[in-house]
């Protein structure tokens, strides 16, 4: 079952949205209120790679605007 191509998009699936969540409830104590637009580029991230590299440098920027940057 692990190898069938549903299951893996599933589990990905389910890798994305918890970066990206990680990223938001991260971001929010780091830089505070998260703006619509924000959130919305966040959420429309689905490259796994990507994330977990934002979710890396999370501590190591000033501010949403060079996060969302790509490195």
């Amino acid at each position: 079952m692990e190898e069938s191509v549903t299951y893996q998009a599933i589990v990905r699936k389910g890798e994305v949205r918890a970066l990206q969540q990680v990223i938001l409830e991260q971001g929010l104590d780091r830089f505070g209120p998260v703006e619509e637009s924000v959130k919305k580029t966040v959420l429309s991230i689905k490259d796994v790679p990507r994330l977990q590299a934002m979710t890396r440098r999370l501590f190591h920027v000033a501010g949403w605007a060079e996060l969302l940057a790509q490195p």
